[in-house]
């Protein structure tokens, strides 16, 4: 089988950084203390109405807020007290931050930081039926229409619970529900009113079409699809809802991706994982998506930035280690790219938030058969 080399050049110069060379072309700016000490989680960022960049770190004590006006030195803005754990998860609209957590009462926790100078917290937890309230959650996700959507809560089973933040963005009312069974990750693509669920448990992502316009919120399934390592843990597409990637958190799983523009014939496109680990216990935890390259969390790996321009050939181009360990679930919990700057947040378990300038202007070259 012939072999074309479509950048020879760009291939060696980008081969030469790979092997034996953990951190390129991610540069720290900064790893700022947090007195909660260990148990850190994910991280999220937003850019506030006043223009500043924030970053929401995950702790074993509850949430903290970094003012980002200067990456090299964040400023912290406040420790919000939550439910004490250390699995926590964080979207926000507009100046609301809205947080889950998978241990405690708290419902969902709201920290409105409209005025930095001035911060209202509160929680929220509304009744699904006589004597249950909402008390946990696993995921959430927030969509461009305002619907905020529960994964792996104590509601339906642990199945989706939509919320309409455009009714009342301080306690939402519910105003749908998915299949009755767990999802993990929930994710949804505006371009195809499609919701991507990661149902861990049964190893398969699920495509559904939504109908945002109607009350109830009415859900589709379209397909169901297994993951390399049957243990699907997240996925996000790219924008325009062709293609999505997943990760399963299992000890040499994968990365992978499928074209999924024909939801009656989801193909298996290729995959990704570090490369001088490749035989070696890693795993990968998030993977989320900017432009045509993937930022994914690594646990052991810390950071890495692939350029998925050809998502069946996918080329790590950037890597930022953030912990010792070699493998298993050690380390970098969460990373976050989607700051008008580029600045990408990272969360490592032990090490807390870590701030990282990207270098995206990076030759690749492809080894393909043909």
């Amino acid at each position: 089988m012939a072999r074309t080399l479509l950048s020879l050049l760009s291939a060696i110069l980008l081969w030469a950084n790979l092997p034996g060379q953990s951190d390129y072309n991610l540069q720290l700016l900064s790893n700022p203390f947090n007195s909660c000490g260990s148990g850190f989680n994910d991280v999220w960022g937003f850019e506030h109405s006043n223009g500043k960049e924030y970053a929401i770190l995950g702790t074993r004590c509850g949430t903290a807020i970094y003012d980002l006006t200067n990456p090299v030195a964040p400023a912290l803005v406040i420790d919000v007290a939550g439910a004490v754990g250390t699995w926590r998860d964080m979207k926000n609209r507009g100046n609301k931050v809205y947080i889950v957590a998978d241990q405690g009462t708290f419902g969902i926790q709201v920290i409105d930081l409209s005025n930095p100078g001035n911060i209202k917290t509160w929680k929220y937890r509304p009744a699904a039926s006589p004597g249950d309230t909402l008390r946990k959650a696993h995921n959430l996700y927030i969509d461009a229409m305002g619907f905020l959507y529960l994964a792996g809560s104590n509601f339906n089973n642990g199945g989706v619970v939509i919320f309409d933040l455009n009714q009342n963005d301080s306690i939402p009312p519910i105003v749908g529900y998915g299949p009755n069974y767990y999802a993990h990750d929930v994710y949804v693509n505006e371009a195809r009113s499609l919701m991507v669920t990661s149902d861990i448990y049964q190893g398969v992502f699920t495509l559904s079409y939504l109908n945002r316009i109607t009350t109830p919120i009415e859900i589709d399934i379209l397909a169901t699809q297994e993951t390399n390592s049957h243990f699907t843990h997240n996925a996000w597409t790219t924008d325009d809802g062709n293609v999505v990637f997943t990760t399963d958190e299992k000890t040499k799983a994968r990365v992978a991706s499928y074209d999924i523009s024909n939801t009656d014939e989801i193909i298996y496109l290729g995959d990704y994982t570090p490369y001088n680990t490749l035989k070696s216990n890693v795993i990968p935890h998030n993977v989320h998506v900017k432009d045509h390259y993937l930022i994914i969390s690594h646990y052991s790996e810390g950071v890495k930035i692939v350029d998925a321009a050809r998502p069946g050939n996918l080329v790590e181009i950037g890597s930022y280690d953030t912990h010792a360990a070699t493998s298993g679930f050690s380390g970098c919990w969460g990373a976050f790219p989607f700051f008008t700057s580029d600045i990408v947040l990272g969360s490592d378990m032990s090490h807390g938030l870590f701030v990282l300038q990207p270098d995206y202007d990076v030759q690749v070259g492809y080894l393909e058969e043909v």
